[in-house]
């Protein structure tokens, strides 16, 4: 059978398994395949065109159609609302009262769980509703009882539209017509759906149905079929064949699809990420509204097995916007999870994605996978497999795996929950709307008249900003490298560093978001880096004419701005940073190091290498190394200054581990460091963190201690935030 049915491998990598251990019992898997001959510019994709050359109808405003559409607005994609809201879908897949049994007991324990805890299957489907808002989810995703849900929530469909051996016979036109007439036409008038998955994890090449290109399957058609002829035309151009091959899948199914239901978006195919070749994009370009991936995080010889067997599959990082480059349309997020071993579950199948220990590390993968996701501008939505965890002895196909942000107890992972509202509450929409949003529509005519004025609202939500003061972040720490890259300790998410960008100035300070979702990085050059939910708000690369180098980057308290500080003493503000004086022409010979900003942001202080502090705004001044007769005369320069909590001091740190207190902060005290002290930042749970060149990490005053020892680095550590 050429093709895998969605529910026989439901939208997992559950067959890739077995090839991967066929790999650990048997060694290299021996693949042998001809070089397709494809259009060079389709294998060259290496860096995303700008995203706006890819939009023919950008526009300053939404609109409103009475259904879901999709729009090119404020320099991204969105979906829109039927009542023209953007809207960025947070969605959860597999929402079911009878979501799997357990291979081995033959039960369902999540209906078991269903059956003692609640007095009905209505009682059921409120309380997930009320649950999943709360949450911050507003889409019930692919595989769920969607016909519960679809009165109270936006809800996706998944088809199952391909069918047989042979999509150029008719017979696959017939079966994709029946499935759009049987699925797709009651729905035709619904406004809370939006749109359609017309198949999942198709088998487009090489991958662990088969390792030949597609093209040879078809030549083993028989002789005189459909298939067979057109192969036949392609004999020795395996990637021109899935071109032909995927453009005639997805002109029937979308046209099959548009006959009964012209309303809804066509959301594709939810293609394994790490499976795409450029051909498969180019041929759903003029028929999808939105193209699908799924995106799992695959352990390290799954991958390297991928890239060495078909090379032409798109591959490397930013692979979302290689996809963006050449798709042209927004993207969706099928299918992603992570799991980890304190579920109880043994996670034993699939093998092929990593376990981590804990739902602190769940959590923390999870909010760097989204993170990322929110700063593309071309993803409208995620969905996260799945509601309800799989059966301890695995289900129907083997799998046995945490995924669920319920145990099959109804039990919800609270530590992962506390996360997902969290960047729920951070999403694209939520950034720029306010005050109460509709999160579901009913059309009041029932199809009798088009566009937007049948649809009302019958739910509203307030907007969930309120929740990230909610859930507690912790203790963190990010440690910074002169390449861009960053370290992470204690609960710090790593959300991606400037050494994976093209930049040629070495760069010199961070500062992270008040809520940990994201930070800043500066280079000597006045360049800024923004990464997870942290804002970019502008930089100094056209600005400062006086060529002296950056040193240092201070975020404001909430995160709507920051200041930049060079050698010379000017600063620069952007975002909501409000600019209160620099200290360029105060007379002294020393170079600027460092700069820190007063609690409440209306202030801050900065520091020059002979231990000198200058305070503006509400910043008081509280005295400088010179001020400390010990101190004064000994030649070591101060390299770094932070507020103690109340702002009613701060601590200045000097290269050779001395810290010198002033104000209310703790009294000064001397370590001595094996490698050059480079910063010193404030513990949100007290205390302090010190920074050694060499990357460890000293805990003093009470500060927790993240166990950091040195370690080898490109470059040298030269900041540290949290």
């Amino acid at each position: 059978m050429l093709l895998e049915s969605n529910h026989r491998c439901r939208n997992r990598l559950s067959c890739l398994s077995a090839l991967l251990l066929s790999l650990a019992i048997g060694g290299c898997i021996s693949v042998s395949i001809a070089k397709p001959n494809t259009n060079p510019q389709f294998l060259s994709v290496s860096k995303p065109i700008p995203i706006h050359s890819l939009v023919a109808n950008s526009s300053n405003s939404f609109y409103a159609t009475g259904f879901f559409h999709t729009q090119f607005v404020g320099n991204r994609w969105w979906l829109v609302t039927p009542q023209g809201q953007p809207f960025y879908s947070s969605g959860v897949d597999h929402v079911s009262s009878n979501p799997d049994t357990d291979q081995k007991t033959g039960q369902c324990p999540y209906c078991v769980t269903i059956a003692s805890k609640y007095s009905s299957i209505s009682q059921w489907t409120q309380a997930q509703v009320t649950r999943m808002r709360e949450w911050g989810f507003n889409t019930v995703g692919a595989f769920s009882d969607y016909s519960k849900f679809s009165s109270q929530m936006p809800y996706t469909v998944l088809l199952s539209m391909a069918s047989g051996n042979d999509w150029f016979a008719q017979s696959f036109a017939t079966n994709a017509y029946s499935v759009a007439q049987s699925q797709c036409a009651p729905l035709k008038n619904d406004p809370n759906l939006i749109g359609y998955y017309s198949d999942s994890e198709l088998h487009w090449g090489p991958d662990w149905r088969s390792q030949k290109p597609i093209l040879d399957d078809y030549l083993n058609l028989p002789i005189g079929s459909p298939g067979r002829i057109v192969a036949e035309e392609y004999k020795g151009n395996p990637s021109g064949f899935l071109y032909a091959l995927a453009t005639r899948y997805f002109q029937v199914t979308s046209a099959a699809i548009h006959s009964v239901d012209p309303n809804h978006l066509i959301l594709g195919v939810k293609a394994v990420a790490q499976l795409i070749e450029p051909q498969l994009l180019e041929a759903a370009t003029p028929y999808v509204d939105v193209f699908s991936i799924d995106d799992y995080q695959l352990i390290g010889q799954v991958t390297q097995f991928i890239d060495s067997a078909w090379p032409y599959y798109l591959q490397g990082p930013n692979l979302l916007g290689k996809i963006a480059a050449i798709i042209g349309k927004p993207i969706m997020i099928g299918e992603y999870s992570f799991r980890a071993s304190d579920s109880g579950l043994t996670n034993s199948w699939p093998p092929i994605y990593p376990i981590y220990q804990t739902q602190g590390q769940r959590a923390a993968q999870y909010q760097a996978f989204v993170s990322r996701l929110y700063e593309d501008p071309y993803v409208v939505g995620d969905e996260w497999f799945e509601y309800v965890d799989e059966p301890y002895n695995g289900r129907f196909d083997g799998e046995d795996s945490n995924f669920g942000i319920l145990s099959t107890g109804d039990v919800p992972y609270s530590t992962l929950i506390e996360r997902m509202q969290v960047m729920h509450a951070l999403s694209p929409q939520d950034r720029v709307t306010s005050g109460p949003q509709c999160i579901s529509w009913t059309d009041v005519t029932n199809g009798a008249v088009a566009g937007p004025s049948n649809i009302s609202c019958n739910a509203y939500a307030e907007s969930p900003a309120n929740l990230i003061s909610q859930v507690p972040i912790g203790n963190g720490l990010w440690e910074l490298s002169t390449t861009g890259e960053v370290f992470t300790y204690g609960d710090a998410v790593n959300y991606g560093g400037a050494n994976q960008l093209n930049h040629r100035s070495l760069i010199v300070s961070m500062d992270g978001t008040p809520d940990g979702t994201g930070y800043w990085m500066a280079s000597q050059d006045g360049g800024v880096y923004s990464f997870g939910a942290a804002q970019f708000y502008g930089s100094a690369k056209n600005i400062d004419q006086s060529f002296s180098p950056i040193v240092s980057l201070r975020a404001t308290p909430d995160g709507s701005g920051y200041w930049l500080l060079n050698s010379a003493g000017q600063v620069y503000a952007f975002g909501s940073a409000q600019y209160l004086g620099g200290a360029q022409g105060e007379g002294s010979a020393a170079l600027f190091t460092a700069m820190a900003v007063t609690k409440d942001g209306n202030g801050y202080w900065l520091l020059n290498s002979a231990g000198q502090v200058y305070a503006f705004g509400d910043a008081h001044y509280f005295g400088g190394k010179q001020d400390i007769s010990s101190y004064a005369a000994i030649n070591v320069d101060a390299v770094s200054i932070t507020s103690s909590r109340d702002s009613r001091g701060y601590l200045v740190v000097l290269g050779n581990g001395t810290v010198l207190s002033f104000g209310d902060a703790p009294k000064d005290f001397q370590l001595t460091f094996a490698s050059p002290t480079v910063a010193i930042v404030t513990c949100p749970s007290g205390g302090y963190w010190i920074a050694q060149s060499s990357g460890s990490i000293i805990s003093v005053a009470g500060a927790s201690d993240l166990n950091s020892n040195a370690r080898h680095i490109q470059g040298s550590i030269v900041a540290i935030a949290n």
